[in-house]
């Protein structure tokens, strides 16, 4: 585990492990599989990308802002659930973050359920709007402390 403000940087590979799940990062042999994801429209009317990913959020560093999806061949296995729980736990001690958010649209409600089964609650900031991709989506927040 990481204390203070200036946690370590992350590896060059990292490798994360737990809830039956290895997540890594990409490589050349996984082109095949990234085009498949990112070519499926459930993925692409949602999110940005497709993938589990951290982001540090806001000037003091302190949240950070997590994402996900999974393929068409793969759900039904709580396999974002899973994902989720394993990037949220990363994010809280490892860099040393105390609250991990969300960004769900308000009709997304796979989403939604992934985000309360990894122990995310949907909080009271106000419902922010976007534009992707020609869509607007109205996106509500989702968050969890660490405990």
């Amino acid at each position: 585990m990481i204390h203070g403000k200036n946690p370590a940087p992350v590896p060059a590979q990292l490798r994360l492990t737990g809830e039956d799940l290895v997540l890594r990062e990409w490589t050349e042999n996984d082109l095949p599989a990234m085009t498949g994801l990112f070519d499926d429209p459930e993925i692409a009317h949602w999110t940005p990308l497709g993938e589990v990913l951290v982001i540090r959020q806001n000037a003091n560093g302190l949240t950070a802002s997590l994402g996900y999806s999974v393929g068409a061949a793969h759900r039904g296995r709580r396999l974002g659930a899973r994902a989720l729980t394993v990037m949220t736990e990363y994010a809280h001690h490892a860099l040393d973050l105390p609250r991990s958010t969300l960004s769900i649209a308000t009709d997304n409600a796979a989403s939604a359920a992934v985000a309360r089964a990894a122990g995310y609650h949907l909080t009271d900031e106000p419902p922010t709007t976007t534009v992707r991709r020609g869509w607007s989506l109205t996106l509500r927040t989702w968050a969890r402390d660490r405990p």
